[in-house]
């Protein structure tokens, strides 16, 4: 799966996730899902949690962590401290 953080949304970043894909570097590997994104993102993606939750209502991709900021809509997000958008 290739995820890319684009500007926009209701905060500074979202991720867009796009299966199948495999260019780029591979940054993490779970439950045989390897996750691969641009070299030139990979030092933002550091230290931010990507999690796949499931309930009644469907599922979603959540993300969290603690050099960045979530927004209220739940999927974008800002980086803190950086300066960086």
């Amino acid at each position: 799966m290739f995820a890319e953080l684009v500007s926009g949304g209701c905060s500074d970043y979202s991720i867009v996730f796009e299966p199948g894909r495999n260019s780029g570097l591979a940054a993490s590997r779970e439950s045989g899902v390897t996750l691969y994104v641009k070299q030139e993102q990979l030092k933002k993606f550091k230290n931010i949690v990507i999690d796949y939750r499931e309930n009644l209502s469907g599922g979603g991709f959540f993300v969290e962590g603690n050099n960045i900021q979530v927004s209220s809509c739940g999927n974008c997000f800002s980086i803190k401290g950086t300066g960086e958008k």
